[in-house]
């Protein structure tokens, strides 16, 4: 309940992602909670995920990290905090970072993230929502990035033949809170079909004209080369 009202008093979220599989479960029920206060109150979160504990040495934090960046897309803090022997030193004797040990990389860590923050919220007083004509699924360094202009909706879900037309669990993200769902979604080259779920309702992806007959009706078609 306490994590409920602290979100629901909240326009931004940072979600603390640790580099382990336990993190990634944790993560989904948080994501849950999230939805959940957006289809009962209507309260919309601007989320960004922030990768901590991370270890370069090991194979296993690559491959967490690609998972999370492909669920995060530009969600994302570009800095990481990465495993550091101070910070946990720091913890023990009571005392912030920047005094207990302001030359250690935990310490430019965090400094860096402090950075990124104060830029982002400078930024979002200024984020302008991209022509309509922009919004059509493309293609990105990830896979295919879908977006969706929806103002005022409290969810939007993306269904297709890629995901055996199951809404995906997690809903698409609101980029800087105005109005634009976004996902990034890893496909192979080929022709699909999709179509949005917003708050329920499935429609044609009104960016996209490209349409073909499905079995309930015309759906939203692209092509990934």
């Amino acid at each position: 309940m306490l994590t409920f009202n602290a979100l629901l008093a909240a326009a931004e979220v940072v979600i603390p992602i640790d580099i382990s599989y336990f993190s990634l479960h944790g993560l989904s029920n948080l994501l849950e909670t999230i939805n959940l206060l957006s289809k009962k109150c209507g309260h919309s979160l601007v989320m960004n995920a922030l990768v901590t504990n991370y270890d370069r040495r090991l194979r296993l934090s690559e491959e967490i990290l690609r998972e999370v960046k492909r669920n995060f897309n530009e969600h994302l803090f570009t800095s990481i905090i990465s495993t550091s022997v101070k910070l946990k030193e720091a913890i023990g004797f009571g005392k912030p970072i920047t005094e207990y040990s302001p030359a250690s990389s935990g310490c430019r860590d965090y400094l860096s993230l402090s950075d990124e923050i104060i830029r982002g919220e400078y930024l979002s007083e200024k984020c302008e929502v991209p022509s309509l004509d922009a919004q059509s699924p493309r293609k990105i360094k990830e896979g295919v990035l879908f977006s969706c202009f929806a103002p005022g909706a409290m969810a939007v879900h993306l269904a297709g033949d890629f995901n055996n037309w199951k809404p995906e669990k997690e809903p698409l993200f609101n980029l800087c809170g105005h109005g634009l769902w976004q996902k990034s979604v890893p496909l192979q080259p080929g022709l699909y079909q999709y179509k949005y779920v917003i708050d329920g309702n499935w429609v044609l992806d009104p960016a996209n004209p490209k349409t073909i007959p499905g079995p309930a009706g015309p759906n939203s078609v692209f092509e990934y080369e």
